[in-house]
């Protein structure tokens, strides 16, 4: 029993580990500052955040479905590793770029990326950003994750068409049958809003 529950933590420990170096990928690429502007929910979500996300959210889900005979409290620590280990990982990166000059080797590692992805926040708090950011990700894949089937899929569907609709927002708006009047206006001022998807 101590075996078999020592390595589902160690599962948990090298899918935070691959999540954040997944992230760590993601970040040094450039895309998370590149969709950085691409606001899916006004004020609250960009692009940028769901394409830093996906690596915790689908390393997060891969560990749900190896484990569903485990009690609820131990899928919340799991689910919680995950996102810490990612979170802190994220973290290094920021904290060794304040003390290294990534740029002749990683051009996108700025510190207008850093400030990005903690959101404002300076140092020392701001260090605390990305791992309570991870965390609540993890988390949220699990109660997504906990809730009916049925459930489940309505709201992974809405959420992906809330993605899907706020990052195309501009390229749906050029389709010429959504140019006609009535269209274009339910369209500009009911689903889009004035700029993006709003809260």
């Amino acid at each position: 029993m101590n075996t078999e529950t020592s390595s589902i933590w160690k599962k948990a420990f090298s899918n935070g580990l691959i999540a954040g170096a997944l992230c760590l990928l993601v970040i040094l690429v450039g895309l998370v500052e590149a969709f950085g502007d691409t606001d899916v929910i006004s004020g609250m979500v960009t692009l940028g955040d769901i394409i830093l996300l996906i690596p915790v959210i689908m390393l997060t889900y891969s560990s749900l479905r190896g484990s569903i005979e485990l009690p609820k409290l131990t899928m919340l620590g799991i689910n919680a590793v995950i996102g810490l280990i990612s979170g802190v990982i994220i973290t290094l990166l920021i904290l060794l770029g304040q003390v290294v000059d990534l740029r002749p080797m990683f051009v996108n590692a700025s510190p207008a990326l850093f400030d990005m992805l903690m959101r404002g926040v300076p140092l020392p708090l701001g260090a605390l950003v990305p791992p309570l950011t991870c965390i609540l990700a993890a988390l949220l894949t699990l109660g997504i994750y906990l809730i009916p089937s049925r459930l489940r899929s309505a709201v992974i569907q809405g959420a992906l068409w809330v993605v899907v609709l706020g990052t195309l927002r501009d390229q749906v708006l050029i389709i010429d049958i959504l140019k006609i009047s009535p269209i274009a206006f339910v369209l500009k001022r009911i689903v889009f809003a004035t700029i993006r998807l709003s809260p």
